[in-house]
């Protein structure tokens, strides 16, 4: 995966095999409305909006932010919006580097919609750890109440640390 285009793609590639399992999706791409989720999944009656992010590489500095494209205002607005009908609401960050994609509800996003390396590292480490691939993953995202948290999943990362809701994908 070269792109953020890319990720979403192999996404929609991932979410049609969940159409086995009864689950529904919809890659959005609304040019007049700002902050519209890139996909839409249902499960049952119960749908949940996913804001993805894609990022080469985790800076080397801790300080240093992790997205040069954020979560914008827009989109953390349309989160906000839909938090009244119960819709589960998430961003989901892929960083290519180590092939993962780490699921973030979006209360849980930053006010800024971005994090620094240092504190990226700090929100997804978890002494847990539990292993659930991405179909998984997904159906506990579009089931989840809105009040969730964490869904924990075990991840080395280069400082040895335990991650929670980290997903490798398949492929390049």
């Amino acid at each position: 995966m070269k792109s953020e285009n890319d990720f979403n793609a192999y996404l929609g590639r991932e979410l049609k095999k969940l159409s086995k399992k009864g689950f529904s999706h919809l890659k959005i791409s609304d040019r007049f409305h700002p902050g519209v989720s890139d996909f839409f999944l249902w499960h049952q009656s119960i749908g949940s909006a996913i804001e993805s992010k894609f990022i080469d590489n985790l800076p080397v500095r801790g300080t240093t932010k992790i997205m040069t494209h954020p979560f914008t205002g827009a989109q953390k607005g349309f989160f906000k919006r839909m938090e009244p009908g119960g819709a589960g609401r998430f961003g989901l960050v892929g960083i290519k580097r180590y092939k993962m994609m780490a699921l973030i509800p979006a209360s849980e996003i930053p006010e800024d919609g971005n994090w620094t390396r240092t504190e990226f590292i700090r929100y997804l480490a978890h002494p847990s750890t539990l292993s659930f691939n991405f179909a998984d993953v997904l159906e506990m995202a579009t089931i989840a109440t809105v009040g969730a948290s964490h869904t924990v999943m075990s991840q080395a990362f280069p400082e040895g640390v335990s991650f929670n809701v980290v997903v490798p994908w398949e492929g390049s």
